[in-house]
């Protein structure tokens, strides 16, 4: 009996498309913006990478500078800042948020992450793509 309805589930399962994926940078923004709980401002640059093969697929990576006063530029605020190194990678970090998503409408997951560095600048990651799961 118990063979007969793992077969029927079986068979209705659909199978799973594996997408190549084409990831390319799309665009890249520079932002200003107030951080309330310090009153300084900070800086941030967010990176887009869309795939060329999925039209739901989409990745934000967010660099965020130390807190700043205002007057300062943001060549200033990014020399100063772990998260706009370029080799940022190879220092330590702390995961300050992380939350796993599910949308059925559209039919993706993704997941958000946030972290701080030791001199508390941020990085940030908003992940989204087709849901393949069936």
């Amino acid at each position: 009996m118990f063979k007969s309805i793992f077969d029927k589930l079986r068979r209705k399962k659909n199978p799973i498309q594996i997408l190549q994926r084409e990831i390319v940078l799309n665009k890249t923004e520079p932002n200003k913006y107030l951080d309330i709980e310090c009153n300084l401002y900070r800086y941030s640059k967010f990176n887009l990478y869309i795939d060329k093969n999925d039209e739901l697929y989409e990745f934000i990576e967010g660099f965020h500078t130390i807190p700043v006063h205002e007057e300062i530029d943001f060549e200033e605020a990014a020399s100063k800042s772990i998260s706009l190194n370029a080799n940022h990678e190879n220092y330590k970090k702390k995961l300050l948020r992380h939350q796993l998503m599910k949308n059925p409408k559209r039919g993706t997951r993704g997941s958000t992450y946030e972290y701080t560095f030791e001199d508390g600048s941020l990085l940030t990651s908003l992940r989204h793509y087709r849901d393949n799961t069936g």
